[in-house]
């Protein structure tokens, strides 16, 4: 897969010189993940999930993994997602058991991903810098059901990676 931080890299999503990648990873079937939401330290007017709808118009193929659960951009997210079946969330820095009290709730969490459905979102930790043990632990202690859970850590990423 291909994985993009337009926040870090300072870039638009939707920049024409990126569609020759776009195009090559949907027709390989590769899935690109992409930094998205709120970055204290970078400019997240790069990382908004509304940059990538012409990108996702324009190949309607291409498997896009939003990171972080496009924190601070939840409702945008999720609005994409409806007309763009493509498109996960990861849980990296957004799900996470390294931080205490952790960013959200138990109950924020599982309303995020009950939000987008369960079938659209894939476990990541976004290590080094979050601990993945740690992380799985926390996903794992969440009000979820054994099917929520399995498809989360597994099936998911299963799918979108052709495995």
């Amino acid at each position: 897969g291909i994985k993009l931080h337009p926040a870090n890299q300072r870039f638009f999503p939707n920049d024409g010189r990126l569609y020759p990648a776009y195009h090559k990873a949907q027709e390989l079937g590769l899935p690109i993940i992409t930094h998205c939401g709120i970055d204290a330290l970078r400019k997240e007017q790069y990382a908004r999930p509304a940059n990538f709808v012409d990108v996702l118009r324009q190949f309607p193929g291409l498997t896009l993994v939003l990171a972080h659960m496009a924190r601070g951009f939840l409702d945008e997210a999720a609005e994409v997602m409806q007309t763009h079946p493509n498109i996960y969330l990861d849980s990296s820095a957004a799900i996470e058991g390294t931080i205490t009290p952790p960013m959200l709730s138990d109950e924020e969490a599982v309303a995020m991903i009950r939000r987008v459905g369960c079938h659209r979102v894939l476990f990541g930790s976004d290590w080094p810098w979050f601990h993945p043990i740690k992380d799985a632990r926390r996903m794992d202690s969440l009000p979820l059901s054994a099917e929520e859970k399995r498809l989360i850590f597994y099936e998911n990423a299963q799918r979108v990676l052709g495995l």
